[in-house]
Parts: structure tokens; C-alpha cells; sequence
């Protein structure tokens, strides 16, 4: 399967912008994108109507490259040294990484879409993005929650028939 952004050659830098000058233009304040390396995240946050919103995007990693490498290697694999090799697993992840940005772009300027439209709302799109007050996100907060309900058989019906 093909991609939205694959092959892009849109830099990191350019992406970060535009998502933090879409922001900015739909409302938000106090926007933020910040990288933290050492544990392969990149987070996205702003506030919207006073509701804090933090998006959280798992950069890739040199293992999705390796493992990429394990089903496909390209032409002449082997009569590259190790600094060819090198340089290529780098592109590859330097390419990942640039389509990770685009994508989020698509994604949250598709969100911001939907609201501009007014068939949704900025809480109802960010939901799982927003800042709790003890500053965890609604996202695991729910996600706890539900998994919890589920191994004590609390789950409700799929469908409400009314019965009760």
C-alpha cells in the first residue's frame, strides 16, 4: 500500500511549520512542537477555547529500517561496504521521518477542516489529544478506563434495544 506522503522530499523543518502556522490560524495559542530523540517522540501541543491538546507522534526508529531491510534490501545490497550501508539505513530514516510529518500535517489540517465546516468541533477531534487536569491525556486516561470495564465484564451492549 501506497502512502499518503511516501517519497516526500518536504524537509522536517517546513512540515513543523506548517502545522504550527496552521495552528496558529485556526485559533490556537500557545503552540508547541518539540522533539525529544532519546525517546522517539515528537509532540504537537496548543490550546484551543482555553482546552490544552497534546499530540503525541512516535518518530521511527532504526529498527523499523532494519526490519524493512530483513523482506527487502535494495539493488547491489551486497557489494555495498558498511559506509554505503550506513548512509542508506540514514536516508531511509530521515525519508520516515519526513512522511511521519506530512502525515500528521494531513491529519490535523484535516481535523481543523472538519471544524471550519462545522460538522464537528475542536473537542470532539482533539478528544483523545486533550490534557486532562492531572496532565495525562484523554486517550490512555479512556483507554484504561474501557480495558478495565472490559476484563470485569462490565461491557455494555452493542445496540440499546430499550429493554431496561
Amino acid at each position: 500500500m501506497n502512502g499518503y506522503a511516501k517519497g516526500t522530499t518536504v524537509e522536517v523543518a517546513k512540515s513543523r511549520a506548517e502545522i504550527d502556522s496552521l495552528l496558529s490560524k485556526n485559533g490556537a495559542s500557545s503552540v508547541g512542537i518539540l522533539n525529544d530523540s532519546d525517546n522517539s517522540i515528537a509532540v504537537v501541543a496548543f490550546t484551543i477555547h482555553g482546552a490544552r491538546f497534546r499530540i503525541e507522534i512516535p518518530l521511527p526508529k532504526m529498527a523499523e529500517v532494519e526490519q524493512a531491510l530483513t523482506k527487502v534490501k535494495p539493488k547491489r545490497w551486497w557489494g555495498w561496504n558498511d559506509e554505503e550501508k550506513g548512509r542508506y539505513r540514514q536516508a531511509e530514516l530521515a525519508q520516515r521521518e519526513r512522511e511521519r510529518w506530512r502525515a500528521i500535517l494531513l491529519l490535523i489540517k484535516s481535523k481543523l477542516e472538519i471544524v471550519r465546516i462545522g460538522l464537528s468541533s475542536v473537542e470532539r477531534e482533539f478528544m483523545a489529544d486533550l490534557v486532562l487536569p492531572g496532565g495525562q491525556r484523554a486517550e490512555v486516561f479512556f483507554a484504561e478506563a474501557i480495558r478495565r470495564g472490559l476484563e470485569a465484564g462490565d461491557a455494555a451492549p452493542m445496540i440499546d434495544t430499550g429493554d431496561d
